[in-house]
């Protein structure tokens, strides 16, 4: 069917396939442009929604160009099994969990006709249960194909999307989609905070890496401008001295356009060392900006499993607390992390898993998640609170020096939680 009114919408099942990178997409731009439409065949809908060929599609309604799509007229899990084996290496284990969730319905669908064909006399298209025929074909166990349909059948885009980007678990995420429409979203308001975190503190660490980056460059460019005046200073006296000391007009000349020459090579050399500079920043920056990409993956994948676990298992807790290290004679405090195994409420304390007791005036902070925990450990520990109040003398034991000290860490964690936070 042709279509001209450019109103077609993209099907559920094409999301869980991996999308194009930016320089595909654009190759796609520019084929569909240069031919002046999409190809035959290359748009493909399943229900009346584009379920193949979506980016050339976009370019067709971006550009104006027309378009022929073809409605599959095979059985939906033909097509599925046909896009599963183009993009077999690309497939996570959550996008296969949620395709052959899809799958199992149209095999159920496909095994209900089946059943009427056998009335029939029919032969039987396929003797396997849906879902173990879902399972097979994405390899996977029928248990985390009942999961995803969990997922799948609670219509919450946003959770499937954590779930294809690997942020939460199909165990995880099935337990999710259970959630009443309040709790669903209290936990989707919690995860956009623990995202918009990750960023800010990303944010940060590029820009004072890129600041750091920019001092070095604009330094390097006044270092190269220095030299190359220095440069033309010493050519231009050396070419003054040689007019004086030419002994005819022609001489003279050819001085002159010696010296335009020298100049133009000067501001030539001058240039490529500008370029060379600025391409040797772009390429420095471009890994920071891998880096920054990275550490962000990883505090969304840390901040928001300890959403999860908060709403899932409460009683698992990290206790994040101070304490004394004994060193080389050195002793200092910092933040470490342990898991509560219980506590004692006439003594005020927490009970660790190693054993030990911690008073609640050491305890600083309370996780769902070691990682979690273990973040805010490194980032405490890296700022260094008690840097000019080591104890040095490890006959230092007076009560009162070890609570002033640990008076102060605490104060300045704490100070620098809630600058955190806001």
């Amino acid at each position: 069917m042709s279509k001209t009114e450019y109103k077609l919408t993209q099907h559920p099942i094409s999301l869980l396939f991996p999308c194009p990178d930016k320089e595909s997409l654009n190759k796609i731009k520019h084929s569909v442009f240069k031919a002046g439409g999409a190809k035959d065949g290359t748009i493909i809908t399943l229900e009346g929604q584009v379920v193949q060929g979506w980016e050339e599609y976009s370019a067709c309604v971006e550009f104006k160009l027309p378009f022929i799509a073809k409605e599959f007229d095979e059985p939906p899990a033909t097509l599925i099994d046909k896009l599963l084996s183009e993009h077999k290496t690309q497939l996570s284990k959550q996008n296969r969990a949620l395709i052959g969730a899809y799958l199992k319905k149209f095999y159920r669908s496909q095994s209900q006709a089946n059943q009427v064909a056998a009335g029939r006399k029919d032969p039987f298209i396929s003797p396997l249960h849906s879902r173990d025929a879902a399972a097979a074909k994405v390899r996977l166990s029928p248990k985390m194909i009942s999961q995803a349909e969990k997922i799948i059948d609670s219509g919450k885009e946003r959770l499937i999307k954590l779930v294809l980007d690997g942020l939460v678990s199909i165990s995880c995420g099935a337990e999710i989609a259970k959630f009443n429409a309040k709790k669903a979203q209290d936990f989707l308001s919690e995860v956009s905070k623990g995202e918009i975190k990750a960023i800010s503190e990303c944010n940060s660490f590029y820009d004072s890496l890129d600041s750091k980056m920019k001092d070095k460059l604009e330094e390097e460019l006044r270092s190269i401008e220095r030299i190359y005046k220095e440069k033309r200073r010493v050519s231009n006296a050396e070419m003054r001295q040689r007019l004086k000391c030419a002994d005819s007009p022609e001489e003279e000349a050819k001085i002159k356009q010696d010296i335009i020459i020298e100049r133009k090579n000067l501001r030539h050399a001058q240039q490529v060392r500008i370029e060379q500079a600025k391409q040797n920043y772009e390429k420095i920056r471009q890994g920071i900006v891998r880096r920054v990409i990275a550490r962000k993956k990883r505090l969304e994948k840390i901040y928001i499993t300890e959403i999860v676990h908060k709403y899932l298992s409460p009683q698992k807790l990290y206790l994040v607390y101070m304490r004394w290290d004994y060193e080389l004679g050195e002793i200092k405090l910092h933040a470490i992390a342990e898991k509560i195994s219980g506590g004692d409420a006439t003594a005020n304390c927490y009970i660790t898993s190693s054993g030990r007791k911690v008073h609640q005036d050491d305890h600083i902070a309370i996780y769902n998640t070691m990682s979690a925990a273990e973040l805010l450990c490194q980032q405490i520990n890296e700022q260094n609170f008690c840097r000019s109040r080591r104890i040095f003398r490890t006959n230092s034991w007076a009560k009162r020096i070890f609570n002033f000290v640990g008076k102060e860490f605490k104060a300045n964690v704490e100070q620098y939680i809630e600058m955190e936070e806001l």
